[in-house]
C-alpha cells in the first residue's frame, strides 16, 4: 500500500525509510556512553555518571560529526566556567547559606532559560548548581570541580571520536542532497 501511493516499489519506499530512521544515532550514542561508562569508571566510581551523561546530552538534536564537535566545545566551555564560578562562590560565601540559596534559584532559572538555545550557557548555570549543592552538602568543592570536568572531558572525548567514525559529515549530507536534486 505504501508503494502504490507514492508509485515507486515498495522495496525502495522501505528502503529509504530505513535509512532515515533514527538507528545511527542512536547506535553512535550507545557506543559512546558504553565507551564512557569504562572511562568514567577509571576516573571515579561514585560520579562516572557524568561521562555518561556527557555522552547523551552532546548527542541530543545532532545528526553530524560538525554538529557534535560544536556541542563538545559548547559542552566544555560550559562546564569549565560553571565550575570556576562554583568553587569561586563556595570559596568566597562557602558560610552565607541564603547566597548560596539565591545563587541556586537563579543557577536553576539561568539552566532553564538557556538550555535549549544556548547550550553553553545551560552547561554553565547546570554545573554551577551541581558545584553549589555539593558544596553546600559540604563535599570538598575542589576535588569534586577537577573530577567533573574530567569526567565530562572524557564523556566530551569519547563522544567526538564516535561521531568521528560513525557519523557523517554535513558536507557529505550536503552533497546527497545535491545529489538528489
Amino acid at each position: 500500500m505504501i508503494g502504490r501511493q507514492t508509485g515507486r516499489p515498495l522495496s525502495t519506499v522501505l528502503a529509504h525509510r530505513f535509512h532515515r530512521l533514527a538507528w545511527r544515532p542512536a547506535l553512535v550514542a550507545t557506543v559512546a556512553a558504553l565507551l564512557a561508562i569504562l572511562m568514567g569508571g577509571e576516573l571515579s566510581e561514585d560520579r562516572s555518571m557524568w561521562a555518561v551523561i556527557s555522552t547523551f546530552v552532546v548527542f541530543l538534536g545532532t545528526t553530524s560529526y560538525q554538529g557534535t564537535r560544536a556541542r563538545v566545545i559548547k559542552r566544555i566551555a560550559g562546564t569549565l566556567s560553571g565550575a570556576a564560578a562554583s568553587v569561586l562562590l563556595i570559596t568566597v560565601c562557602g558560610h552565607q547559606a541564603w547566597i548560596l540559596v539565591a545563587a541556586m534559584a537563579l543557577s536553576v532559572f539561568g539552566w532553564a532559560y538557556y538550555i535549549l538555545h544556548a547550550y553553553a550557557r545551560g552547561v554553565f548555570f547546570v554545573t554551577m548548581l551541581v558545584g553549589l549543592v555539593y558544596g553546600q552538602l559540604g563535599v570538598a568543592i575542589v576535588p569534586l570541580a577537577e573530577l567533573r570536568i574530567e569526567e565530562v572531558c572524557a564523556g566530551c572525548l569519547v563522544s567526538l571520536a564516535a561521531a568521528l567514525l560513525l557519523m557523517p559529515s554535513t558536507t557529505a549530507r550536503a552533497g546527497a542532497v545535491l545529489a538528489r536534486e
